[in-house]
């Protein structure tokens, strides 16, 4: 008859909310006893990719038709993305019903930016079954590009 031997391996720790929470693996098997490879231990998300905060150029929208957001996580197993948008003062998930949004892996792509209705701070959060993490706030407003002109030294404008 096999013995089962309880292992807990504290695989990192997270600061929220002035909590420490450990992330722990429980093994329940002699059959890991000689041989851990730490590499391919579960492990809770951490971010290897941030979003970046974004400037829809309005005078461009005719070439430029999307905008993005990405966010990358490096977890075991795998992590699921969801974006929350903080718009008007209120925040709550990403609208994908909205056609013009996808998210693919961690990458949140908007169609036809709208002023209206997609300006605001975005985050991501990435989750698996070993917890959850949230990125830095990016933030995507419109505007255009002010082009300056310099005048010589003896510039002069009349007004008649």
């Amino acid at each position: 008859m096999m013995s089962t031997v309880t292992r807990c391996l504290c695989l990192s720790s997270h600061y929220i909310v002035n909590v420490v929470v450990f992330q722990c693996l429980i093994l329940f098997s002699d059959y890991f006893q000689d041989e851990i490879d730490p590499l391919n231990l579960p492990m809770g998300p951490t971010f290897t990719v941030q979003p970046v905060s974004v400037i829809f150029d309005l005078q461009r929208s005719l070439q430029v038709k999307s905008v993005a957001f990405r966010c990358e996580a490096d977890a075991r197993p795998l992590a699921s993305y969801k974006w929350f948008l903080t718009h008007e003062q209120q925040r709550g998930p990403v609208n994908l019903t909205d056609q013009r949004k996808t998210v693919t892996s961690g990458r949140l792509t908007i169609d036809e930016p709208s002023e209206t209705r997609d300006n605001g701070d975005y985050q991501c959060r990435a989750d698996n079954s070993f917890g959850s993490i949230l990125s830095d706030l990016a933030s995507l407003s419109f505007g255009c590009k002010i082009i300056l002109f310099t005048c010589k030294r003896n510039c002069c404008f009349s007004i008649w």
